[in-house]
């Protein structure tokens, strides 16, 4: 099977594609694709998708993640972490008390500033490009939701831990710069684990080396498994697969924005559906036509 899911937990010093880039062959297929970058630095949960399940990647890019932080005070770096040249160093006697009490200035709805060291584009050209070559470009802030932030105490380099659960798009580098910089001192991220993806957790991933050695596929419809299911008939089926809405007799409204997996009358999963309220449609946005 090609088609599929495969969670990994990526070890320190990979980029999210050098992990893609190993697992093709063992996967038997060149469509493999991320669902949520991983720094070099960062290690921790990185969703894998591979063939046709690919088209479901965007339902786990906007996912929520959670990451363990070691929030490290007292250095500033460019790239906002520890592998970064350094620009400002500060003696501190910052407790977690002094920590605790700005944290909630970084809880909720926030504006961010993404680091330079970033692959977002700006006129066409990646950030890190940009810092590479020693440009300076103007980084316009952009909104993010971080649900929580615990502090769990300190690890032996005497660096803070932090506990974070964040909306898509949101970087953990920019978040321990700026309570760094709230804190006067300066701050940068020392260590980073992704501990969840969406539903996915630890707990759910297997190495790389184990992923070479036993390349099994999770079902395509795993990645979307936190989507409540709609079961349809063999006639709706094959209405859904073919572009054509199906008429939705639910009657509860719910989220507009809400996506549903999609069951034919073998339940075999043929892709995922909203609804159009106004209609009362059920309409395809992505769809396996080969399973109907």
């Amino acid at each position: 099977m090609t088609d599929g899911l495969i969670l990994i937990d990526k070890p320190s010093g990979f980029t999210s594609f050098d992990v893609i880039a190993k697992l093709r062959r063992s996967l038997g297929t060149r469509h493999v694709g991320h669902t949520g970058t991983l720094d070099p630095l960062a290690t921790g949960v990185l969703p894998l998708l591979a063939g046709r399940a690919c088209r479901l990647s965007d339902f786990l890019l906007k996912a929520d993640k959670r990451y363990t932080a070691a929030l490290r005070l007292g250095t500033a770096t460019d790239s906002y972490d520890i592998t970064g040249q350094v620009t400002s160093t500060c003696p501190h006697n910052i407790t977690e008390d002094d920590i605790m009490a700005v944290l909630s200035e970084f809880t909720g709805d926030i504006m961010q500033k993404p680091p330079i060291f970033s692959a977002i584009q700006k006129n066409g050209e990646r950030l890190y490009n940009i810092a590479r070559r020693g440009g300076q470009t103007e980084i316009d802030p952009r909104p993010v939701n971080i649900k929580f932030i615990t502090l769990c105490g300190m690890n032996e380099h005497g660096d803070f831990l932090l506990d974070i659960k964040c909306s898509k798009g949101t970087y953990i580098r920019s978040l321990c710069h700026d309570i760094g910089a709230r804190l006067g001192v300066g701050g940068c991220v020392a260590a980073l684990r992704r501990t969840e993806t969406g539903s996915f957790t630890l707990n759910d991933c297997v190495t790389i080396d184990h992923a070479l050695e036993n390349p099994v596929l999770l079902p395509p419809e795993h990645a979307v498994q936190h989507l409540e299911s709609i079961m349809l008939t063999r006639a709706q089926s094959f209405k859904f697969v073919n572009g054509a809405g199906v008429k939705y007799e639910n009657g509860a409204q719910s989220d507009d924005n809400a996506y549903y997996r999609i069951y034919n009358d073998r339940q075999l999963f043929i892709g995922i559906g909203y609804v159009d309220y106004v209609n009362m449609i059920l309409k395809s946005k992505v769809v396996f036509p080969a399973d109907a």
